[in-house]
């Protein structure tokens, strides 16, 4: 008896990081210190493209009733186990185009800001007029280096909260997948919204 092998999805990632440090090109800096990166020289970004790719069904032969009633009784039960979560397949999906929404969020705040890799942020020495204590290194919160930070921040805070929310999605997935699935759309969509927010929010 001959049943079809599973479809598993993958994500392949194509990336190009320029670097312009690598270059001939003596190099130019602004006022403020940070590289002065032609717009061409800057990291585009890109979006992840799934494909999805099927495996070719093998047949499988057996010379017992007995064997061909337990492959039947399994392919079965494979069948109803992946109507049953396809939901749950469906909300790592979600998930993963979340992470990727929100760092390109901080990928093309940090390309605006010319804070080109492998900086992450750009710190400054918050020096009080008159002070004679040593100052503090804290990250820049206004302007575009400013919101570069906020937004490199968001995807961080992100990857920090995600295992436990992965844990909590299986967890509740294997037992109720569609509303799991929901719970899914509504992370991205909130996740997605707060890096935004919290990119363009204003330093107090």
């Amino acid at each position: 008896m001959a049943f079809p092998a599973p479809c598993w999805f993958k994500a392949g990632l194509k990336t190009s990081h320029h670097s312009t440090m690598a270059s001939s090109t003596p190099l130019v800096r602004l006022e403020n210190g940070l590289p002065d990166v032609p717009a061409d020289k800057k990291m585009p970004p890109r979006w992840l493209k799934a494909s999805m790719s099927s495996a070719e069904p093998e047949p499988q032969t057996s010379s017992t009733l007995y064997e061909a009633d337990r492959i039947g009784i399994c392919g079965a039960s494979w069948t109803l186990q992946l109507k049953t979560l396809r939901w749950l397949y469906l909300s790592l999906f979600v998930v993963y185009y979340t992470k990727q929404f929100v760092s390109q969020q901080a990928s093309m705040e940090r390309n605006a800001a010319s804070v080109m890799l492998p900086n992450q942020s750009v710190h400054k020495v918050m020096v009080k007029e008159g002070a004679t204590a040593l100052p503090y290194v804290l990250l820049e919160e206004t302007g575009p280096v400013g919101r570069a930070n906020r937004a490199q921040r968001g995807f961080e805070n992100l990857m920090e909260y995600l295992p436990l929310y992965l844990a909590y999605l299986f967890a509740n997935g294997f037992v109720y997948p569609f509303p799991a699935f929901v719970n899914a759309c509504v992370f991205f969509i909130a996740r997605v919204k707060y890096a935004r927010d919290y990119t363009a929010a204003r330093a107090h």
